[in-house]
């Protein structure tokens, strides 16, 4: 992270205290950056000791300094064990690390203060988030999240990586459970909030898709009155619970109730996707599916927000590439594939199969389905929901702890049992694809990030030896 504080800065910001006298005479008057990592820390940095679910920072306390951190960040608690030798350290402590680091990149925030476009939803945060930033970047010095750093840790780095004369930053903010989004916006400080939707994820922590909105919606309630919402207007739920606040709200979606919707939508395939909207160019996306034309409609809309001209996002959106595990397009040996193994839960994979029933010019189309974490008690049904809607494939191939429950639903929705093979492992299921694939068939391969699908695709390209990867737009694997 590359903003430097004085340490009178470092304190005003985090309440942070000093060790002792001792400590005092050895911290410096200014640190270069601020570091989590005892492995990555540079010389001059601050490094905040975090735990984490597997790790506690300050067990790498000794470590960061010996590699140069010039005073570490620690908890007042593990302050209180430590000798009085050992506390003579150029340390400060803090009752709380992982809040004090957020306060510093919200320090951050404040000083550089670029205009921030915070981005949240059940799904296509990531692609929308860098749809936004390709538009904004036309215009303005532009900063985003790099890959997906939404969560209690990741924002903070994002926050802390701004520089002075950016002047847009585009963030990404997750969630797990209530409270999160909250406390993620109150550190960023928004003046446009962005939800792509609300959908049956996290459901482990939530009962409904309602308490789903309702988290999602705690964006909307951290801005101010007359900045920006944006949100997904077929999200009923979620449309309601922001129609009547006091903010500039655009809505976007494929209905006609949308502020923003296409007028047509043509697949391309390898292509991509083009759409028309009223008020802006024909817009050319290299990405596949509903999924991306919803999250390109979102991506207008902020245009509106920042001020960006029509012509100049329409453009910007045709220069956005597929990010790996995405809707992403790949021929292997003689078939096509859509990647979408980044993540599943039930909203991403309607739209992922729509996608893959939409695409015409192939011969069979086979689905193969990890299971959908995170949905709690209502895991078992789900899964049968989603054998009925993917039950239009010409087969399917199943893999996962409800893969039963899918083969249920599959069939229930009328298809041939001989159609679906539940898979015992990612090799086993590339076998069954390798074993009586051929040219004319597409398939999806989708399930959530913990059911590591991508293997799926990884044993496929190794048993089909040279693999050739097709993106939208005609790009090739190496170029």
């Amino acid at each position: 992270m590359k903003s430097g504080f004085t340490i009178k800065e470092v304190k005003k910001a985090t309440g942070a205290t000093c060790a002792g006298e001792e400590a005092a005479r050895r911290l410096p008057d200014f640190v270069s950056g601020v570091s989590i990592d005892s492995r990555t820390v540079n010389p001059g940095e601050l490094f905040v000791a975090l735990k984490g679910a597997s790790h506690d920072g300050h067990h790498f306390v000794a470590e960061s300094l010996s590699r140069g951190a010039s005073v570490a960040l620690v908890s007042a608690e593990w302050l209180a064990g430590l000798t009085q030798e050992e506390r003579s350290r150029p340390l400060l402590s803090v009752r709380d690390p992982l809040r004090a680091f957020q306060e510093l990149g919200r320090y951050n925030r404040i000083r550089v203060n670029p205009r921030v476009v915070a981005v949240t939803g059940s799904n296509g945060k990531t692609t929308t988030k860098e749809m936004i930033a390709a538009v904004s970047a036309t215009t303005y010095r532009t900063a985003r999240t790099q890959g997906n750093l939404n969560n209690q840790f990741g924002v903070p780095i994002t926050l802390l990586q701004l520089q002075q004369g950016d002047e847009v930053a585009v963030l990404e903010l997750g969630m797990n459970r209530p409270g999160e989004i909250a406390r993620l916006a109150e550190l960023s400080m928004p003046s446009v909030g962005v939800i792509t939707n609300a959908s049956a994820a996290h459901l482990e922590g939530m009962d409904t898709v309602l308490e789903v909105a309702k988290a999602k919606s705690e964006l909307a309630d951290e801005l101010e009155r007359d900045d920006w919402l944006i949100i997904h207007r077929d999200s009923e739920e979620l449309f309601r619970l922001n129609a009547g606040k006091p903010l500039r709200l655009i809505t976007f979606g494929m209905s006609s109730k949308s502020n923003l919707r296409p007028a047509s939508v043509r697949y391309l395939g390898t292509e991509g996707t083009e759409l028309l909207v009223d008020g802006f160019p024909p817009v050319r996306i290299r990405l596949l599916g509903t999924q991306n034309v919803l999250n390109a409609l979102a991506a207008l809309a902020a245009s509106r927000a920042l001020g960006v001209r029509a012509e100049e996002a329409a453009a910007a959106l045709a220069s956005v590439t597929p990010t790996r595990g995405r809707m992403e397009m790949k021929t292997v040996g003689p078939a096509c594939f859509i990647d979408d193994t980044y993540n599943a839960n039930p909203g991403s994979m309607a739209m992922a199969l729509d996608t893959l029933f939409a695409l015409e010019g192939f011969t069979r189309k086979v689905a193969i389905l990890g299971d959908m974490l995170e949905l709690g008690e209502a895991a078992e049904s789900w899964h049968f929901a989603l054998g009925r809607s993917a039950a239009r494939a010409d087969a399917l191939i199943l893999h996962g702890q409800f893969a039963d429950a899918v083969r249920r639903g599959a069939e229930a929705a009328g298809m041939n049992p001989g159609s679906v093979f539940v898979a015992g492992s990612h090799l086993e299921a590339a076998e069954r694809v390798t074993s009586s694939w051929a040219a004319g068939d597409l398939y999806l391969v989708k399930g959530s990030r913990g059911m590591s699908m991508e293997r799926v695709i990884e044993e496929i390209e190794c048993r089909a030896g040279e693999a050739t990867n097709a993106r939208p737009g005609g790009w090739k694997k190496g170029t």
